[in-house]
């Protein structure tokens, strides 16, 4: 990886990027993934503590949070395929604590995706409770 860029998100970054994360939502997601309406949808603080991942100027990865409470709650974290396995995922989450100063991270995960569980317990997620085929984990 050449130059990451870190850059919050704006409603003009959104809509210039939108078919984009659409994409990488599919790959990552695939039946489950989000449409132009969800990615729309607005959200407590959203373009606050949301974010997308440059690589020289291509969108290589983004996070989707919002305010719940006293978390800073990730709706949705993708990391473009070809990017994947470089530590990316680790740099997501640091700056969302340190960058934008939310110490207090949750999340829901699919209790059958076990690589993301696997990842969210190396950096210190805890599971909190489980709904339906859900896990609701914190970072505190």
């Amino acid at each position: 990886m050449e130059r990451i860029e870190f850059e919050i998100l704006t409603n003009d970054l959104l809509e210039s990027s939108l078919n984009d994360l659409i994409l990488m939502d599919k790959q990552a997601f695939g039946i489950e993934a989000w449409g132009k309406e969800n990615f729309r949808y607005h959200l407590p603080y959203k373009y606050e503590l949301s974010f997308v991942v440059k690589n020289d100027e291509k969108v290589i990865a983004f996070c989707i949070n919002s305010k719940k409470v006293e978390d800073c709650y990730i709706h949705r974290i993708v990391i473009d395929k070809d990017y994947r396995g470089k530590g990316l995922g680790n740099e997501m989450i640091n700056y969302i604590q340190n960058q934008l100063n939310q110490k207090k991270i949750s999340l829901k995960v699919n209790v059958n995706n076990i690589f993301a569980i696997n990842f969210y317990f190396k950096m210190n997620f805890k599971i909190d409770s489980i709904q339906n085929e859900y896990y609701t984990m914190k970072r505190i």
